[in-house]
């Protein structure tokens, strides 16, 4: 279907008639516009008028871009992504690697230190700042302190 964005809305239409849904996650969004990066903006406004139209709120997930730092709105899927919908959300992890990040974040080599941030949010006021972010072995997703105050704390 990512060769295909007819057939794509086609069975996404269906689905949202045949099931009642309001609500439409796709992940991951990079694999629709995957080695077409000049198509990337087209495809996606497409998409999000097509969720717009049909009344849903859409999660759209973007995988980071390896030539991008990582909490950055180019990381996630590119300018074509975060100048369309109307909010993105960054996560981002780091591996504990070094004696500094052991000292910085308090955590053993090899652990993942995770963040989130919520880049953008039109016609809404949001919470700018970076936070932690953990995922319980549950898979709850707890959102922690803002990564300044820790630092600021224990400074």
């Amino acid at each position: 279907m990512r060769d295909n964005l007819p057939l794509l809305f086609d069975t996404l239409a269906h689905a949202i008639q045949t099931y009642r849904i309001n609500t439409t996650v796709i992940d991951s969004l990079t694999g629709l516009y995957e080695a077409r990066e000049m198509t990337a903006r087209q495809m996606v406004r497409s998409l999000f008028h097509f969720l717009k139209k049909w009344h849903q709120t859409a999660f759209l997930v973007s995988q980071k871009r390896s030539g991008h730092k990582a909490l950055t709105a180019e990381a996630a899927g590119g300018f074509a992504i975060s100048h369309i919908v109307d909010g993105t959300i960054v996560a981002a992890k780091h591996l504990i690697a070094s004696p500094y990040d052991v000292r910085l974040y308090k955590r053993p080599p090899g652990e993942i230190v995770r963040f989130i941030r919520i880049d953008g949010c039109r016609m809404c006021g949001h919470d700018t700042h970076t936070h932690f972010m953990e995922i319980t072995p549950g898979g709850m997703v707890k959102i922690g302190p803002r990564v300044k105050d820790v630092f600021q704390n224990s400074a």
